[in-house]
């Protein structure tokens, strides 16, 4: 569902939230071992100093090894990695710099970036286009990483520092900063203790328009503050911060955006996972598109579900003929184009138009519908306008 209303609103008015040309990597993890181990990260402290176009982020990893000595092989997602500018940019010295590693006060000087082979069959094509073609397709596989090693002795404690900057990440609508918690899932173990401080350092808080989680949330003017105990990491614990850089632009941004409807509700485009949380499969594959109107000044899109579709269509079919409510009324989104064919007019409706049909604007303005047989051992819904 999400790919088939994205592509529809993004057609239509070419004004939906989406990315530029970057893949959306600026999603900001923590360390992760590369093979699983019996090792607790005891505590994480993330530090953001968060600017309008980037930010500077350190994270301290308090680790303590629950198993016996060993090394182990560190990964770190390589979060500079674009669609966009010199095919080699992720990999050369500047970009290298940009990262720091620390273990036990000591900076780690080997730290490698391992590149996926198809990546590097990619990067490798001699035509830019089809370069960018590719590497479009390419944004859920595996990205380049850091990787360093990492001693530890039995039962041992040590603390990793990790430091970079990187870009903001940036969206029509506004711009954005993450921080994935849930990595820390990898590991041993729950988090005892985690905190995530973000310096808001040229960003007015009456600019931050969207802060996740509110739950663990301290904020001030200059701060947003979150701390955790005992924290088994889930994607509900996904640090995500939205901003406009100039203010009031993003209000600006949704007065130009489609109404949108969904089962007759209207939906803020401030909140577009509402749209998206349907599954593909319960929803009306055909989208009412309404013209700019006095009502809606940017046009707007009207989408159903499948099964609130139907009870509307099983309420006006009660409205006009009981008996024939009677025949559906036990029918489902599942059975009813198994037990019953529709016509309108005296046209058949093809079963994978069923829903298409009974959605389409003026649908409900029959007046009779009669259950009869046909042909196919199924019954026929005859509606007459």
């Amino acid at each position: 569902m999400r790919q088939i209303i994205s592509t529809l609103l993004i057609c239509y008015t070419g004004f939906l939230v989406k990315a530029d040309i970057i893949p959306n990597p600026i999603r900001v993890k923590g360390i992760v071992a590369a093979h699983a181990v019996n090792i607790q990260m005891e505590s994480e402290v993330v530090t953001v100093d968060l600017y309008k176009d980037s930010s500077f982020v350190a994270c301290v990893f308090n680790m303590r090894n629950l198993d016996k000595a060993q090394d182990v092989e560190i990964g770190f997602p390589l979060i500079n990695f674009y669609l966009w500018g010199d095919d080699t940019e992720f990999v050369n010295p500047k970009t290298k710099n940009s990262f720091e590693v620390m273990v036990k006060g000591n900076r780690i000087n080997k730290v490698n970036i391992y590149i996926p082979q198809n990546l590097t069959s990619i990067i490798s094509q001699s035509y830019s286009n089809q370069r960018y073609d590719l590497l479009r397709n390419y944004t859920n596989q595996n990205k380049p990483w850091y990787l360093w090693k990492v001693h530890f002795n039995k039962n041992e404690g040590l603390s990793i520092v990790v430091k970079y900057r990187l870009p903001c990440g940036s969206l029509k609508s506004n711009r954005f900063f993450n921080y994935l918690l849930s990595t820390g899932a990898a590991w041993a173990g729950p988090i005892t203790n985690a905190s995530v401080i973000v310096n808001l350092k040229d960003i007015p808080a009456d600019q931050i328009i969207g802060v996740s989680p509110s739950k663990h949330l301290k904020r001030t003017r200059q701060k947003l503050i979150w701390n955790f105990t005992n924290l088994e990491p889930s994607l509900n614990e996904d640090i995500d911060i939205k901003y406009e850089t100039v203010k009031s632009s993003y209000q600006a941004y949704l007065n130009k955006l489609p109404d949108i409807y969904v089962d007759d509700k209207k939906l803020l485009m401030s909140e577009p996972q509402n749209i998206l949380s349907q599954k593909a499969a319960d929803v009306v594959a055909d989208i009412n598109v309404l013209n700019k109107s006095a009502a809606h000044k940017n046009g707007a899109f009207i989408i159903y579900t499948k099964a609130y579709a139907f009870k509307r269509f099983k309420k006006k079919i009660k409205e006009i003929n009981r008996s024939t409510w009677k025949a559906i009324t036990k029918e489902n989104v599942s059975t009813i184009m198994k037990n019953f064919q529709l016509d309108t007019n005296g046209i058949a409706v093809a079963d994978d138009g069923f829903f298409r049909a009974i959605t389409k604007t003026g649908a409900l303005t029959f007046k009779k519908a009669e259950v009869k047989h046909s042909e196919n051992n199924k019954k026929k819904i005859t509606i007459s306008f």
